[in-house]
């Protein structure tokens, strides 16, 4: 009975083992690739990049106004 038991585990196992090894064949093309982005990481990019642009404009504008503060005006 034992013998029987340890049989039909090992049975399921290679079973098992088979049916993972046929998957991994059919899709290993896939598993190297790399994946898109995930959700998160596209919205913490478009977060970085929104922060970029504001902290240029910020700099731009900063500058204009020390600039046309500086600047005498005749009219």
């Amino acid at each position: 009975m034992k013998t029987l038991i340890l049989s039909l585990i090992l049975l399921l196992s290679l079973e098992g083992a088979y049916l993972w090894k046929r998957e991994f064949l059919a899709n290993a093309e896939g598993v190297f690739e790399k994946k898109g982005k995930s959700k998160k990481s596209q919205v913490e990019d478009e977060r970085d990049q929104l922060l970029k642009v504001i902290g240029q404009l910020k700099v731009e504008n900063d500058f204009l106004n020390v600039w046309t503060k500086s600047r005498v005006h005749f009219f």
